[in-house]
């Protein structure tokens, strides 16, 4: 026996459903056994998503020293990146606010394991550096590293950005909550180690380029990289002596608030050791510089003067000159700036080193809002490097985005980045992606808004001429062919021309009666334009979904839902630092946030509706990919095997052919989407009808439109 299209639906569902419920339990029971988040070849895009977010969840929650306050939001965008600000709070542990953005795919597409496992391993990469890695210190060591030693930002970056990598990965992994990270990131870093020794970075470690001494010790020093195990092998003596130091350096530094600051002073040793030569400094400059006249091994300490011996460490690379001793990697001594972050964490406003110059005050983490705790400020911002509002701002330069990169050329591996690869062909989306989160409310429903809607409803049904034919034209919407039913041999109804000769033999059972049976299951979604455009013309939009919403609670089997969508405005660190990630990798964000008010949820009587749809909203810009994007999302999780969303508008964005890509979009994932404009004809839509008066529900255009959708949903 066929199944039904009901019960395909429901199968499908429940498939998805275990799908997503599974990747869920796997981040969760992430363990050091298992080399590979899925157990399966390939996983749906809608559970890899899924199982992204509950690893970051639990990541955060089990991570010591974490404050309860902390949040990670994970986003999907056009490249990958990441922005992070931390915030003290005194015994409470480090308050993070971070955004990890990921390249976006398909819900729908079966994506392989090996995309997968890469984006695991690249998210719980970035997730250790929002743990572990200060974004104000990491901004200011770059700066302070360039100046010292007279090199470029870029190359600073690349040296601190490696020993940085190799510390925050192992402090993750000591951790205990993220074992299973050794496992996936073997996959990531193998890809990175085969593209640069295609790109000659071997010859470039036998004639001991310095730059590329950076690459080696980021996967070399890992210890778990695949192909990266003879780097080390290939250096110089002096900068295999320096590999080592340095390692054992960084193994020595504890995950605490001062990680970021060790890390770069191990990174300014280095940089010595590496030949580039440094700045006198002035005598008792209070830096922990270099002093003069000692030779001592005692690490130099923040406020006084170091030690400086007369000849270079033993076993390190090219002599620094002459009276600077090359402090050996062991030595994490503080002073040399605060360091910090990974280069896929530029960020603006945030303290990660990025192009151009943030305004002042945005250094660090920027501006602590509401979210922050109580008693960050000015003071603590300059003396704990932790900077809430009125940080320094940040001057570092050339930032990495975190997207795809090329690998280095021979001679210059100062790229130790990580990037997740490409999402694969069959797994992209064109379509808008949600960077903010919507926020939703619900209108106040009380008895003088309920009379209100009441009155609303009155004089618009008074003026109101063809409502039942709108009834008709929306019963055929969910009418399916496959059952209508026509019973015979009745004694009223419609006269059968078949049974005329039976009338003379006195037969009174020759009438038929045709029933269409309402499509069961079937869920619309109305969306209602509520920007500043629509102060001249809410009243007639209002009145539309009036008449919209009356007549779907005619059609049997059909659950309705009734929103306004506005222009919102971030008000969180999250959804600044989510609109900096988007800025970051795809240019700027018209919108940044969606409002969505909800008139009439799908379980809420017509009468709630109406008392919503009594009052004007019109305000702001217009939305409406976001808006449709964030809604079609809703209606497409739902189980009816019917999905329709209905868009109110009255002019459209000028996005048409982004509108277009998103309402194909919707239409994979089973939404078809109507566009009904007030006065305009809608553009960028398969399905689209223009009203300028309320008699134009029923027009014929109305009905050949429901026609046309009633085919489209036929299987349904």
């Amino acid at each position: 026996m066929a199944q039904t299209p009901e019960a395909r639906q429901a199968a499908k569902a429940a498939k998805h459903a275990a799908s997503v419920a599974a990747a869920t339990l796997a981040a969760q029971t992430f363990s050091a056994g298992r080399v590979s988040l899925f157990d399966s070849a390939r996983v749906t895009g809608a559970a890899l998503k899924a199982a992204l977010h509950s690893m970051v969840a639990r990541t955060l929650n089990t991570t010591p020293g974490i404050s309860p306050r902390s949040s990670v939001r994970v986003i999907f965008g056009a490249g990958a990146c990441v922005k992070h600000e931390w915030f003290t709070n005194g015994n409470a542990g480090r308050e993070i606010k971070a955004v990890i953005m990921l390249p976006d795919f398909d819900d729908a597409a079966s994506v392989p394991r090996a995309f997968a496992d890469e984006l695991c391993a690249y998210t719980l990469h970035e997730m250790a550096h929002c743990l572990y890695t200060n974004p104000g210190a990491f901004a200011r060591g770059v700066q302070g590293l360039a100046v010292k030693h007279g090199i470029a930002e870029e190359k600073a970056k690349g040296i601190l950005n490696a020993i940085e990598d190799v510390r925050i990965e192992a402090a993750l992994l000591a951790s205990g909550h993220a074992a299973g990270f050794r496992g996936v990131i073997r996959g990531l870093t193998a890809r990175t180690v085969m593209d640069a020794r295609k790109a000659g970075c071997e010859a470039a470690f036998k004639a001991g380029d310095r730059t590329a001494w950076g690459f080696a010790f980021a996967f070399a020093g890992r210890g778990y990289a695949p192909g990266a195990e003879g780097f080390r092998a290939l250096l110089t003596p002096a900068h295999r002596a320096l590999f080592d130091k340095t390692l054992a350096a960084v193994r020595a530094v504890q995950p605490d608030d001062n990680g970021t600051e060790q890390t770069a002073a191990i990174a300014d040793k280095a940089l010595a050791a590496l030949g580039y030569e440094p700045e006198q400094p002035d005598s008792g400059n209070g830096n922990g510089q270099p002093g003069e006249g000692n030779d001592s091994n005692e690490a130099a300490q923040p406020g006084q003067n170091g030690p400086q011996g007369d000849e270079a460490a033993e076993g390190e690379g090219e002599a620094p000159a002459e009276g600077d001793e090359a402090a050996e990697g062991d030595e994490a001594a503080p002073g040399a700036g605060d360091a910090e972050g990974d280069a896929d964490e530029a960020a603006e406003g945030e303290g990660d080193s990025q192009g151009g110059t943030p305004a002042p005050g945005e250094g660090g983490n920027g501006e602590a809002d509401d979210e922050a705790a109580e008693g960050e400020g000015d003071e603590d911002a300059r003396t704990d490097g932790h900077t809430g509002k009125g940080g320094s701002a940040s001057k570092a330069t050339n930032a990495g985005t975190g997207t795809d990169q090329p690998a280095p050329a021979a001679g210059t591996f100062d790229n130790t980045e990580m990037a997740p690869q490409e999402v694969p062909q069959q797994c992209r989306t064109d379509a808008h992606s949600e960077i903010i989160p919507p926020r939703v409310t619900h209108a106040p429903v009380d008895a003088e808004r309920m009379q209100a809607g009441q009155a609303m409803l009155t004089a618009t049904a008074g003026q109101f001429s063809k409502a039942g034919v709108l009834q008709a034209n929306l019963r055929r919407l969910f009418t399916r062919s496959d059952r209508d039913m026509m019973d015979s041999g009745l004694r009223a109804g419609r006269l059968r021309v078949a049974a005329l000769p039976r009338v003379s033999t006195g037969a009174e059972n020759v009438f038929a009666r045709r029933t269409l049976l309402d499509g069961a299951n079937s869920a619309v979604s109305v969306l209602i334009d509520g920007s500043g455009s629509m102060s001249t013309t809410s009243r007639r939009a209002n009145q539309v979904v009036a008449m919209l919403t009356r007549a779907l609670a005619g059609c049997n089997g059909v659950k309705s839902k009734v929103q306004v969508f506005q222009e919102g405005h971030a008000q969180t660190t999250l959804d600044a630092l989510s609109l900096q990630a988007a800025n970051e990798v795809s240019g700027r964000q018209r919108y940044g946030e969606v409002r969505l008010v909800v008139l009439k949820d799908y379980a809420d009587a017509p009468a709630t509706g109406y008392a919503g749809l009594a009052y004007p909203y019109a305000s702001g810009s217009t939305p409406d990919i976001e808006a449709t994007h964030s809604v079609g999302k809703e209606l497409a999780a739902r189980t009816e095997p019917r999905k329709i969303l209905i868009l109110i508008v009255d002019g459209g964005s000028g996005r048409a052919e982004k509108m277009a890509r998103e309402v194909a979009m919707l239409k994979r994932r089973g939404v078809v989407t109507i566009a009904i404009g007030i006065g305009y004809q809608p553009e960028g839509f398969e399905y689209g009808i223009s009203v300028n008066n309320l008699n134009d529900l029923g027009s014929a255009t109305m009905r050949m439109l429901c026609d046309a959708v009633a085919r489209e949903t036929a299987g349904a």
